[in-house]
């Protein structure tokens, strides 16, 4: 991932590559930032930094002198560059090397979850708005259609369409938000549906 320093944020051609998508909920202030509208979400952007991030602001937009769609467009393709689709437990396997005996044997089973983010684990749910990201997870899965459950603002975890209801995945999501996820880190309850031949996503199964 390519971080930004300040003599650069002034110049589109030195931050096209490294402009990133992230997501908030809709009903989230925008402040200043650019915006677009994502399901019923927004779609926000930032530059990665040596200590932290910048968020992409309407202003900065005006002084790069390029469209919103072009800032839009180079933040999606860069998200397939950075992206990362791992089984959850890998993810979870990594969050408590640390908490354990290295030699220890732990117990694994293989839920067929997979785990959208990205190399730093940061803002990583903004990878679904690459359709590439989400033709490379159905081919993980091995299913045409898959189901998206919006774990945090950090990472997105999917599984085959059908393996849950849209109430038990929605009530799954409700329960993880109320007790794990910090308020201001929650996209929210609702379920998305992607489907690879239409390449379309959406808050229904698509019917191919």
């Amino acid at each position: 991932m390519k971080n930004i320093t300040m003599d650069q944020i002034v110049s589109f051609e030195d931050c096209k590559d490294a402009v990133l998508p992230a997501l908030k909920p809709d009903a989230a202030d925008a402040g200043k930032d650019l915006v677009f509208p994502f399901l019923d979400l927004k779609m926000w952007f930032y530059l990665p930094m040596a200590n932290g991030l910048a968020h992409v602001s309407k202003e900065l937009v005006k002084l790069w002198g390029v469209t919103p769609e072009q800032v839009k467009e180079a933040a999606i393709k860069n998200a397939a560059t950075v992206a990362e689709v791992r089984p959850l437990e890998d993810v979870m396997a990594e969050i408590y090397a640390d908490m354990v005996d290295e030699d220890a044997d732990l117990p694994i089973e293989h839920s067929g979850v997979m785990v959208i983010t990205n190399q730093t684990k940061f803002y990583g749910a903004g990878c679904i708005a690459s359709y590439d990201i989400l033709d490379r997870t159905c081919d993980l899965i091995d299913s045409n259609s898959i189901m998206i459950l919006p774990s945090s603002v950090h990472e997105m975890m999917c599984v085959p369409a059908g393996q849950l209801s849209i109430e038990e995945a929605s009530e799954l999501v409700a329960s993880v938000n109320g007790e794990i996820v910090p308020e201001k880190e929650q996209l929210g309850d609702t379920v998305y549906f992607y489907n690879k031949a239409l390449r379309m996503l959406s808050y229904e199964l698509p019917v191919e």
